[in-house]
């Protein structure tokens, strides 16, 4: 995991979750929640050298999915643990989450995202990853997700992690991207790029 930020994950969750019930008119579920951010982070670490609110990705038999983001799913469907309460209260989120998870399964948003969480390229690629994959059923994402090359390697040797170097299929992009987090941010504040 990479500088997990659990606000702009519970975000993107209100994010994708409330498009998904506006232009298919249903909650979404944890299957498309989790392929959601998936391929956004994907996308954004392939483009921006950065994830969007960098969780890890584990390679479970429904396809790639964000460890963090389904413990926060879980949570909000009233599956408690005491490591998941411990990172909220960290983070500040002693509360509530505004999600609500019913069925076991769906996702519904209590609230609006707050979109000034994102940067430009963010909301971009998010955009793009939902106009891509809103109409694929859940199963057939989940499916399709299981072509990932970084699903396939981590699955089939039996590793629960995916690596990020395998998810944006550049192992040295990634160790540069590992090694010099800061210098890109200052870089980045430098030139005010809003990535």
């Amino acid at each position: 995991m990479l500088n997990f930020n659990v606000h702009k994950a519970i975000e993107v969750i209100l994010y994708f979750a409330e498009k998904e019930k506006i232009v298919n008119r249903m909650d979404i579920d944890l299957i498309k929640i989790h392929k959601y951010c998936y391929y956004a982070e994907k996308e954004h670490l392939i483009r921006y050298l950065k994830p969007i609110f960098g969780d890890t990705y584990c390679a479970l038999p429904e396809g790639p999915v964000p460890s963090m983001v389904y413990d926060i799913l879980k949570w909000c469907r009233g599956d408690r643990n005491e490591f998941i309460a411990g990172a909220l209260r960290a983070s500040g989120i002693a509360g509530g989450i505004p999600l609500k998870v019913y069925n076991g399964y769906f996702v519904a948003p209590l609230r609006a995202p707050q979109i000034g969480r994102f940067s430009k390229s963010e909301l971009l690629i998010m955009e793009e990853v939902f106009d891509k994959y809103h109409a694929i059923p859940s199963k057939e994402l989940s499916a399709q997700s299981h072509e990932e090359a970084a699903w396939k390697t981590a699955y089939s040797e039996n590793r629960n992690e995916m690596q990020f170097s395998e998810i944006i299929g550049n192992p040295e992009a990634w160790e540069y991207i590992s090694n010099h987090q800061e210098e890109m941010q200052v870089f980045r504040a430098a030139f005010q790029l809003q990535s």
